[in-house]
């Protein structure tokens, strides 16, 4: 059985794009760092406890800020940064991949205002965004 030439093209590009990550791949991204970013609805931040999730991380570091960290692994890892915090880059992690950060979700799981309150609040108003420095 001979297979016309016009198929098998159509079936190899198919295959392609289902096998496709949906980013650009590794050759726009490569291992690197990556920032987190971050939009607040308070001047006076403390304390936040932030989940990155969908894919592995394998380094963390802040400059501004007291970091501490579950182990990164495959699966993402969380971060509890402390300080006074404000909008903008508030940590950086190192991902195996820059070009599939569609991947990834960062989440704002507990917030609270500097002490001497350290009020907690409600962490549905922040948000925290990736990019590559």
């Amino acid at each position: 059985m001979r297979i016309p030439s016009r198929l098998l093209t159509v079936v190899v590009i198919l295959v392609g794009v289902a096998c496709g990550d949906g980013g650009t791949g590794p050759s726009s991204g490569g291992a690197g760092p990556v920032d987190l970013i971050l939009t607040t609805p308070y001047p006076d931040d403390g304390g936040l406890l932030i989940s990155v999730a969908g894919a592995r991380v394998t380094g963390v570091s802040s400059s501004g800020y007291e970091v501490t960290q579950s182990t990164p692994g495959d699966a993402g890892v969380t971060l509890l940064l402390r300080g006074n915090i404000s909008a903008g880059v508030i940590a950086r992690i190192t991902v195996p991949n820059r070009g599939r950060l569609g991947r990834y979700r960062v989440t704002v799981l507990q917030a609270a205002a500097r002490g001497p309150s350290y009020q907690l609040r409600n962490p549905g108003g922040y948000q925290v965004r990736l990019a590559a420095p």
